[in-house]
């Protein structure tokens, strides 16, 4: 007789410094599809949701053809931001 395998989840709890951050920024662009940078460091095309640590971030949309977007905000513990990066020609 054949035994199946049973597959398992893992959950691993974070404490402490290296705990997942659990404040968000929710970045959204128009038009869609822009590079979204945090701090200098390319994250993804919007729209797209960050976990960050709370504090201030350095929030860049860039599309060609496209005048960027920047904003700086802070973000508070366990808070959600949700931003729409409108860039202009």
């Amino acid at each position: 007789r054949r035994v199946k395998p049973r597959i398992q989840s893992v959950v691993i709890y974070f404490q402490g410094e290296d705990a997942l951050p659990e404040s968000q920024i929710n970045v959204s662009s128009t038009p869609t599809g822009a590079k979204v940078y945090v701090a200098g460091l390319l994250e993804g095309r919007a729209p797209l949701t960050l976990r960050v640590r709370p504090g201030s971030h350095s929030i860049k949309a860039v599309l060609p053809e496209f005048a960027p977007w920047a904003l700086d905000v802070d973000v508070k513990d366990k808070e959600s931001l949700s931003l729409n990066a409108a860039l202009g020609r």
